[in-house]
């Protein structure tokens, strides 16, 4: 354990190791806590006593939860955005949509990441057009996990997002986004499917995401729909355009089969 120079901070930290809350004002309580929220080495049961005596401050003072969101909002270190974030949320839960929405701005991807998971778990469905900017994130698991919290908080009006991820340059996050279309209102999602099919594009290297493609129309579609073979037909056109390329390409660099 790091040893603090602030006698107020290791006065107050001694305080909430035994579980009492320290009488001081909002300004002062925050700058005892902060070398513990900003040292994520600190051990595990200082950081877990420091969380909970500052959300048993942030239920009893209605007042402090604004006054922690500023710091929150100006707070340079990612840890103690993080530290306050959480709490935040914890204590408001389903009304802390502001904060999840700041949060999936934040610079740092696993708060961007902790306020997926927050919005997914309360569901939080008006801020569900924010999360679909995790979709352009450059972490590819920021924009699997951004797909999977549409999912679960807006099924119904999930299907425009599943599709434009279809063509994610990461071929798992678009097999991802084909197998989510399944669990979409058929009506919404078959339309999209069919202009996605029907909108010219390089089909190379999406053979596996055209097949996961047509195993959710197969899906969505029961075996006596006349659309069935149909739309599994068009993929399976495209996956045979797709070696049909590789063939080309191969001859070309004069391969060998």
């Amino acid at each position: 354990m790091k040893v603090f120079v602030n006698v107020l901070g290791l006065f107050v930290l001694g305080l909430v190791l035994t579980g009492e809350e320290p009488d001081l004002d909002d300004a002062s309580f925050m700058a005892s806590l902060r070398p513990v929220m900003a040292d994520a080495s600190s051990p595990l049961e200082i950081r877990s006593k420091a969380g909970k005596c500052l959300t048993e401050r942030l239920k009893k003072k209605p007042d402090f939860i604004e006054f922690v969101r500023k710091q929150m909002v100006c707070e340079s270190n990612s840890e103690v955005r993080l530290f306050l974030f959480t709490s935040l949320v914890n204590v408001e839960e389903g009304k802390s949509c502001d904060d999840c929405i700041w949060a999936l701005t934040d610079p740092s991807p696993v708060i961007r990441k902790y306020a997926l998971i927050a919005i997914s778990k309360y569901q939080i469905q008006s801020a569900y057009q924010y999360v679909s900017l995790g979709l352009i994130s450059s972490n590819t698991t920021e924009r699997i996990a951004a797909l999977y919290t549409l999912q679960k908080v807006v099924p119904n009006d999930a299907a425009p997002f599943f599709v434009a991820a279809l063509d994610d340059r990461d071929a798992d996050v678009a097999k991802r986004a084909a197998y989510l279309l399944r669990s979409c209102p058929k009506q919404k999602a078959l339309p999209l499917i069919l202009r996605y099919l029907n909108t010219p594009r390089e089909p190379q290297g999406r053979e596996d995401v055209l097949k996961a493609l047509a195993a959710t129309v197969n899906f969505l579609l029961d075996e006596h729909d006349g659309h069935r073979n149909s739309l599994s037909e068009r993929i399976q056109k495209w996956i045979q355009m797709q070696e049909k390329t590789h063939q080309s390409s191969w001859a070309s660099d004069g391969g060998e089969k």
